[in-house]
């Protein structure tokens, strides 16, 4: 799996290195669930607000496209106190790493907000696979990965301060990559005991934090 620079990200996404107090890398290449034609997934932290959308665009010159999510600073900070795995698990990434790393100390978890915003991805992840398993059972397959991920981060987060294994639910996926389901009640049978468990560490940890 190829690796890029920092200056070819910023000119994919059509930034200036000025501009850009972090530029971390998210997802799939990160969790090691890539496949040879993943997009390349970031969160990008402005020094500043800007107009226009929150998700940008572009493609390396390799055809390889670039989604990023952009916030500010303070949408950063507002989403780490809030308990947002997302904004925790881009933090957690090492600093050699990240293309521009975040260069401010970690705050202390909320550890109930953490749990809470977990359970919260999870059970829309869950709904989604429910409703659209039909529709999209690839799709349907990536949300309940994401399911089990989530709450297995949180789990982290709580218990150490910020994600240390981002491959904690691989198995699960090359387990999905597998799965031959035919409907949704049927793969969230198979996989059951990945939730449960998932599920249980994630109390534990809140439990212990208290």
């Amino acid at each position: 799996m190829r690796s890029y620079t920092t200056d070819e990200m910023l000119d994919a996404l059509k930034l200036r290195r000025m501009d850009v107090l972090a530029l971390i890398p998210v997802g799939s290449r990160v969790y090691g669930t890539a496949h040879a034609r993943s997009d390349v997934d970031s969160l990008v932290i402005l020094r500043q607000s800007r107009d226009g959308h929150a998700l940008l665009r572009g493609t390396l010159k390799d055809k390889t496209h670039v989604d990023a999510v952009v916030q500010t600073e303070a949408m950063l900070e507002q989403a780490l106190a809030s308990g947002s795995v997302f904004a925790w698990e881009a933090v957690s990434v090492p600093s050699e790493r990240a293309w521009i790393r975040w260069p401010k100390k970690l705050p202390k978890r909320d550890a109930r907000a953490v749990a809470q915003s977990a359970h919260a991805r999870c059970q829309s992840d869950l709904s989604w696979l429910t409703r659209r398993f039909a529709e999209s059972p690839a799709v349907a397959r990536r949300r309940l990965f994401h399911a089990v991920r989530v709450l297995g981060f949180a789990a982290q987060i709580i218990s150490y301060g910020s994600v240390i294994d981002f491959a904690c639910a691989n198995a699960l996926d090359a387990a999905l990559r597998q799965d031959q389901s035919a409907d949704a009640d049927e793969i969230l049978s198979v996989f059951a005991q990945e939730l449960v468990t998932a599920t249980a560490s994630l109390d534990r940890a809140l439990a212990e934090a208290r």
